[in-house]
């Protein structure tokens, strides 16, 4: 299947289903639909969980009727609350038309950059967390479990783990090899991540902007997501796809609280009830993308808590909205800082050995933990300083979310920097996302878009007035546009699509090149189908399986479970003199061996790392050992234990 066909699979299954939930929920204004994603989520999340309880199988069939029978379910309860279906209200084409043709010329632009340096939609992620997705999706295809408390026990040696398994979910269910679906699906949830931000911004803009100027604006500010390379290098270099979805769904979790929140007071009990469990749909969203998603949005919250307390244009607010926020504040406050704490284990991210001060640069440059990128200033830059503009504006009119928008800029820039101390009590703040910055910083993306939007309207609407309406529009189109093309220089998405597929950065990855990836699908078609290969999967040994369809005794990076699995990873070397050693591999049904000699191969890289837990394979004989296939130093043998 072609690249395209895959790529359009990947948006659809993002959209679609959120948006016949969507639908369902209420007619309602076109872009509140931006929603569709979380829904999406939901859905996914949800039905994948349950069916393996009742015994049915995640495909895309039966994922297919649980769309239907939970829409038709969701149907009856909205006709409960409304008792009749309403009317919805509808922007005018031009509020709609030029955010949806922008975000797909920006989709299209993503995906030819990643592809032009990616050269396949099958060229596999070098990444740790891409392996072990990869080698997720190809099992749940196998076993029908999506769920996220059985999915990826395949991977555990059989033991059951929660994982957040809603992007693997989604991926299963897409045409193509593991590969080319995880591949697709994470490079097309960057654009996904304007739409969502195009409904926060929506929710924000006053209702004096409309038309084109409002559908121009809302352009402008989901384009300044695109220019953020934290999203990028999560999808491409990193292979944080769990992250990247929860972010994707934070903007809808935080437009339909702010929609809610400003219609609270006129609203019936019945269109509260309604927004309620429009909420509490979108927000199960987030809790399932990932959990991190939780504490986004409490750190969000605080800074709205923050904002609500502060004067507004009618003065200060009473004493018992300010008591109400303080207590908010202090009881929000408490609570993260417990829950960051008792997640102390969570803390993977060593402090920056290149010193304090050169990553503060690196948090305001938005260069991700990748020594190889260039520190680019002038693509952040423009976003900052008009983000300050919005700042100014939003305290000077007293608007609540946008002043809520501007605390949360540098208390994220904060929090990152904080993430990054030698003190342990301020390193335990960034816990939850494992105290990685690109994986904190997708909350910058909904604050800046804000801000940036509060600004740009504020130019359209002086100019409306004017005679430079038009030079206004073109003005703001050019620059959205040139937003979206930033992302297509070699510096920004190809770069990460190059760390992607790149054996030549020096990081805590599975090097498997181009010509050994040909190998390995190649050797795999040789093989029976009662074949499993024994090898260090930092030699690439998972590729078998979710290239090949073999099955393979590692099949990520994850370190075994079981007591057969660590022992012969350990000690695979004593195989010949030690008869547990040798009795572990026939009962994992070992009949191949791998080996990678090549200068990129798992003895080179696990010589760097302090966890080996797979250095005995590299001393099992291969002198005796029949080769099935060879090219250059990349062997498969055929192996048979010698008890």
């Amino acid at each position: 299947m072609s690249s395209a066909a895959i790529f359009l699979a990947a948006a659809a299954i993002i959209v679609l289903p959120g948006l016949a939930l969507r639908a369902v929920l209420a007619p309602t204004r076109t872009l509140h639909w931006s929603t569709a994603p979380a829904l999406t989520v939901t859905a996914a999340g949800t039905l994948s969980t349950l069916y393996p309880l009742v015994g049915i199988a995640w495909t895309p069939w039966t994922a297919l009727i649980g769309l239907i029978a939970g829409s038709l379910l969701l149907h009856a309860a909205m006709l409960l609350l409304d008792g009749r279906r309403r009317r919805g209200t509808f922007e005018t084409w031009g509020a709609v038309a030029v955010p949806a043709l922008g975000l797909v010329l920006a989709a299209a632009i993503h995906a030819a950059a990643a592809l032009s340096v990616m050269g396949s939609i099958g060229r596999i992620n070098n990444s740790y967390d891409a392996f072990f997705h990869t080698a997720a999706v190809a099992f749940m295809r196998q076993s029908g479990d999506a769920s996220m408390l059985t999915g990826t026990a395949p991977l555990y040696s059989g033991v059951p783990h929660y994982y957040p398994t809603a992007f693997d979910a989604l991926a299963t269910l897409l045409p193509g090899e593991p590969i080319a679906a995880t591949n697709a699906l994470s490079i097309m949830l960057v654009p996904a991540g304007a739409l969502t931000v195009l409904g926060l911004v929506d929710a924000v803009l006053p209702d004096r902007t409309r038309g084109i100027d409002r559908g121009i604006v809302l352009l402008l500010a989901a384009s300044t997501v695109l220019l953020q390379r934290s999203p990028d290098a999560m999808a491409l270099a990193l292979g944080l796809w769990p992250n990247l979805l929860g972010a994707v769904v934070l903007s809808a979790v935080l437009s339909t609280l702010v929609r809610m929140l400003r219609g609270w007071a006129g609203a019936s009990r019945r269109e509260r009830a309604r927004g309620a469990v429009e909420l509490t749909l979108v927000g199960v969203g987030g809790a399932i993308a990932h959990p991190s998603v939780v504490f986004s949005l409490l750190v969000l919250a605080l800074c709205g808590a923050a904002a609500v307390a502060a004067p507004g244009r009618a003065g200060r607010p009473s004493r018992r909205t300010r008591a109400v926020s303080g207590a908010l504040l202090v009881l929000g406050a408490l609570s993260f800082l417990a829950l960051s704490v008792r997640l102390r284990h969570m803390d993977m991210t060593a402090p920056p050995p290149w010193g304090m001060l050169r990553f503060v640069l690196d948090v305001l440059a938005d260069r991700p933990r990748l020594g190889v990128l260039p520190l680019e200033m002038w693509a952040i830059a423009p976003v900052l300083l008009v983000s300050g503009i919005g700042s100014v504006l939003a305290w000077r009119r007293r608007e609540r979310v946008a002043m809520a928008a501007s605390l949360a800029v540098p208390a994220v820039l904060g929090l990152m920097v904080l993430g990054a101390t030698q003190a342990p009590v301020l390193r335990d703040l960034t816990n939850v996302w494992y105290g990685a910055p690109e994986r904190v910083a997708p909350m910058l993306a909904p604050a800046c878009a804000v801000l940036c939007a509060v600004a740009a309207e504020a130019v359209a609407d002086r100019s409306r007035r004017g005679a430079v309406r038009g030079a206004t529009r073109a003005g703001m189109v050019v620059l959205a546009v040139a937003a979206m093309a930033v992302t297509a220089m070699p510096s920004r998405t190809p770069a990460m699509a190059d760390l992607f597929t790149s054996p030549h950065h020096d990081r805590y990855i599975a090097y498997v090149t181009p010509e050994e990836q040909r190998f390995i699908d190649r050797a795999a078609q040789r093989l029976p189908d009662d074949a499993v290969v024994l090898g260090d999967p930092l030699d690439g040994t998972p590729v078998f399986w979710t290239d090949g369809g073999v099955e393979v005794v590692y099949p990520s990076l994850v370190v075994p479970g079981a007591l057969d699995t660590r022992r012969v990873g350990l000690y695979g070397d004593e195989v010949h003199r030690d008869p547990e050693v040798c009795a572990s591999m026939r009962r994992l049904g070992v009949t191949h061996l791998y080996r990678d000699t090549s200068p990129s191969s798992g003895a080179e890289i696990a010589s760097r790392r302090e966890e080996r837990p797979w250095m005995g394979l590299h001393g099992i004989p291969v002198e005796e050992l029949a080769v099935v296939d060879q090219e250059g130093p990349y062997t498969l043998y055929a192996f048979d234990p010698p008890c």
